[in-house]
Protein backbone atom coordinates (compact mmCIF):
# COMPACT_ATOMS: atom_id res chain seq x y z
CA UNK A 1 0.00 0.00 0.00
CA UNK A 2 1.69 3.20 -1.13
CA UNK A 3 1.13 6.38 0.81
CA UNK A 4 1.04 9.86 -0.59
CA UNK A 5 1.26 13.05 1.42
CA UNK A 6 -1.85 15.19 1.48
CA UNK A 7 -1.91 18.85 0.68
CA UNK A 8 -2.06 21.49 3.37
CA UNK A 9 -5.21 22.72 5.10
CA UNK A 10 -6.74 25.93 3.82
CA UNK A 11 -9.03 28.29 5.66
CA UNK A 12 -12.55 28.43 4.34
CA UNK A 13 -14.45 30.24 7.03
CA UNK A 14 -13.65 32.23 10.16
CA UNK A 15 -16.33 33.43 12.57
CA UNK A 16 -15.24 35.99 15.14
CA UNK A 17 -16.94 36.14 18.55
CA UNK A 18 -19.30 33.23 18.27
CA UNK A 19 -21.98 34.50 20.65
CA UNK A 20 -23.16 32.76 23.76
CA UNK A 21 -26.56 31.16 23.23
CA UNK A 22 -28.59 30.81 26.40
CA UNK A 23 -30.03 27.40 27.20
CA UNK A 24 -32.79 26.44 29.61
CA UNK A 25 -32.44 27.74 33.13
CA UNK A 26 -30.46 25.42 35.39
CA UNK A 27 -29.56 25.52 39.05
CA UNK A 28 -26.45 27.69 38.81
CA UNK A 29 -25.98 28.60 42.46
CA UNK A 30 -22.37 27.35 42.44
CA UNK A 31 -21.47 28.54 38.97
CA UNK A 32 -19.68 31.65 37.76
CA UNK A 33 -20.27 33.33 34.43
CA UNK A 34 -17.61 35.19 32.47
CA UNK A 35 -19.26 37.21 29.75
CA UNK A 36 -15.96 38.36 28.24
CA UNK A 37 -14.90 34.85 27.20
CA UNK A 38 -14.20 35.02 23.43
CA UNK A 39 -14.73 32.11 21.08
CA UNK A 40 -13.53 32.07 17.49
CA UNK A 41 -14.44 29.35 15.01
CA UNK A 42 -12.13 28.35 12.16
CA UNK A 43 -13.15 25.85 9.46
CA UNK A 44 -10.52 24.15 7.30
CA UNK A 45 -10.67 21.86 4.28
CA UNK A 46 -8.12 20.04 2.13
CA UNK A 47 -6.85 21.52 -1.15
CA UNK A 48 -6.10 18.21 -2.87
CA UNK A 49 -8.93 15.99 -4.11
CA UNK A 50 -7.00 12.70 -3.84
CA UNK A 51 -8.02 10.20 -1.14
CA UNK A 52 -5.56 9.33 1.62
CA UNK A 53 -6.59 6.30 3.68
CA UNK A 54 -5.96 6.52 7.42
CA UNK A 55 -7.48 3.13 8.27
CA UNK A 56 -4.92 0.66 9.60
CA UNK A 57 -5.78 -3.00 9.10
CA UNK A 58 -4.30 -6.05 10.79
CA UNK A 59 -1.94 -6.72 7.89
CA UNK A 60 -0.90 -3.08 7.36
CA UNK A 61 2.90 -2.74 7.66
CA UNK A 62 4.22 -0.74 10.63
CA UNK A 63 5.85 1.79 8.27
CA UNK A 64 2.50 2.56 6.62
CA UNK A 65 0.78 2.87 10.02
CA UNK A 66 3.48 5.33 11.09
CA UNK A 67 2.91 7.35 7.88
CA UNK A 68 -0.82 7.51 8.66
CA UNK A 69 -0.13 8.79 12.19
CA UNK A 70 2.40 11.33 10.93
CA UNK A 71 -0.09 12.54 8.30
CA UNK A 72 -2.78 13.14 10.92
CA UNK A 73 -0.22 14.86 13.17
CA UNK A 74 0.87 17.07 10.28
CA UNK A 75 -2.70 18.05 9.42
CA UNK A 76 -3.42 19.02 13.02
CA UNK A 77 -0.19 21.00 13.42
CA UNK A 78 -0.62 22.79 10.06
CA UNK A 79 -4.20 23.77 10.89
CA UNK A 80 -3.10 25.05 14.31
CA UNK A 81 -0.32 27.05 12.64
CA UNK A 82 -2.95 28.61 10.35
CA UNK A 83 -5.07 29.47 13.42
CA UNK A 84 -2.00 31.14 14.98
CA UNK A 85 -1.26 33.01 11.73
CA UNK A 86 -4.84 34.32 11.73
CA UNK A 87 -4.14 36.03 15.07
CA UNK A 88 -5.35 33.57 17.70
CA UNK A 89 -3.51 34.00 21.06
CA UNK A 90 -1.28 31.10 22.15
CA UNK A 91 -3.12 30.71 25.48
CA UNK A 92 -6.48 30.01 23.79
CA UNK A 93 -8.10 26.71 24.74
CA UNK A 94 -8.57 24.54 21.64
CA UNK A 95 -11.45 22.17 20.80
CA UNK A 96 -11.79 20.67 17.35
CA UNK A 97 -14.15 18.52 15.30
CA UNK A 98 -12.84 16.39 12.42
CA UNK A 99 -15.26 15.14 9.78
CA UNK A 100 -13.90 12.44 7.44
CA UNK A 101 -15.48 10.16 4.86
CA UNK A 102 -16.04 6.74 6.41
CA UNK A 103 -16.83 7.93 9.95
CA UNK A 104 -20.40 7.69 11.23
CA UNK A 105 -19.69 10.47 13.73
CA UNK A 106 -17.15 13.28 13.73
CA UNK A 107 -14.01 12.87 15.81
CA UNK A 108 -14.30 15.41 18.61
CA UNK A 109 -11.48 16.72 20.80
CA UNK A 110 -12.76 18.77 23.74
CA UNK A 111 -9.79 18.82 26.05
CA UNK A 112 -10.72 19.93 29.56
CA UNK A 113 -9.18 19.50 32.99
CA UNK A 114 -6.02 17.40 32.77
CA UNK A 115 -6.55 17.01 29.00
CA UNK A 116 -6.74 20.77 28.37
CA UNK A 117 -4.71 21.85 25.35
CA UNK A 118 -3.88 25.41 24.42
CA UNK A 119 -2.86 26.58 20.98
CA UNK A 120 0.75 26.58 22.19
CA UNK A 121 0.49 22.84 22.98
CA UNK A 122 -1.30 22.01 19.75
CA UNK A 123 1.61 23.43 17.74
CA UNK A 124 3.94 20.82 19.28
CA UNK A 125 3.71 17.25 17.94
CA UNK A 126 4.69 15.75 21.31
CA UNK A 127 1.52 17.14 22.91
CA UNK A 128 -0.89 15.85 20.26
CA UNK A 129 0.17 12.20 20.28
CA UNK A 130 -2.64 11.26 22.69
CA UNK A 131 -5.16 12.92 20.35
CA UNK A 132 -3.80 11.00 17.35
CA UNK A 133 -3.87 7.75 19.33
CA UNK A 134 -7.53 8.28 20.23
CA UNK A 135 -8.39 9.02 16.61
CA UNK A 136 -6.60 5.87 15.41
CA UNK A 137 -8.45 3.75 18.03
CA UNK A 138 -11.76 5.26 16.89
CA UNK A 139 -11.28 4.34 13.23
CA UNK A 140 -10.32 0.70 13.79
CA UNK A 141 -13.89 -0.31 13.07
CA UNK A 142 -13.10 -1.97 9.75
CA UNK A 143 -14.53 0.87 7.66
CA UNK A 144 -12.27 2.75 5.28
CA UNK A 145 -11.67 6.29 6.59
CA UNK A 146 -10.14 8.72 4.11
CA UNK A 147 -8.88 12.28 4.10
CA UNK A 148 -10.07 13.99 0.92
CA UNK A 149 -11.76 17.16 -0.32
CA UNK A 150 -14.84 16.32 1.82
CA UNK A 151 -12.76 16.41 5.02
CA UNK A 152 -13.54 19.35 7.32
CA UNK A 153 -11.76 20.41 10.49
CA UNK A 154 -13.64 22.90 12.65
CA UNK A 155 -11.50 24.51 15.34
CA UNK A 156 -12.98 26.43 18.26
CA UNK A 157 -10.49 28.68 20.03
CA UNK A 158 -11.62 29.93 23.43
CA UNK A 159 -9.64 32.97 24.56
CA UNK A 160 -9.94 33.20 28.34
CA UNK A 161 -10.90 36.53 29.94
CA UNK A 162 -8.17 38.41 31.83
CA UNK A 163 -9.42 37.21 35.22
CA UNK A 164 -8.97 33.55 34.19
CA UNK A 165 -5.76 33.68 32.14
CA UNK A 166 -3.45 32.92 35.07
CA UNK A 167 -5.59 29.93 36.11
CA UNK A 168 -5.70 28.55 32.55
CA UNK A 169 -1.93 29.01 32.15
CA UNK A 170 -1.29 27.26 35.48
CA UNK A 171 -3.54 24.34 34.52
CA UNK A 172 -2.10 24.05 31.02
CA UNK A 173 1.50 24.18 32.28
CA UNK A 174 1.17 21.83 35.26
CA UNK A 175 3.33 18.71 35.17
CA UNK A 176 0.29 16.58 36.05
CA UNK A 177 -1.44 17.87 32.93
CA UNK A 178 1.57 17.62 30.65
CA UNK A 179 4.06 14.85 31.45
CA UNK A 180 6.44 16.21 28.79
CA UNK A 181 7.36 19.23 30.94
Amino acid sequence: MATKRKASWISRNVQEDVGFQAHRKLDLRNMEEYKTFRATKYVFGIKDSQNFSVTAHENTPAVVKEDMILEIDRLIVESMQAVKDLGCPLNSIIHFYLHCDGLDHDFIWNGVGKNLKTLKHMLDRSFISDITDRFMMMIQSGREVTLNDHTKLSVMAFNPPPELREQVDALANSTENNPYL
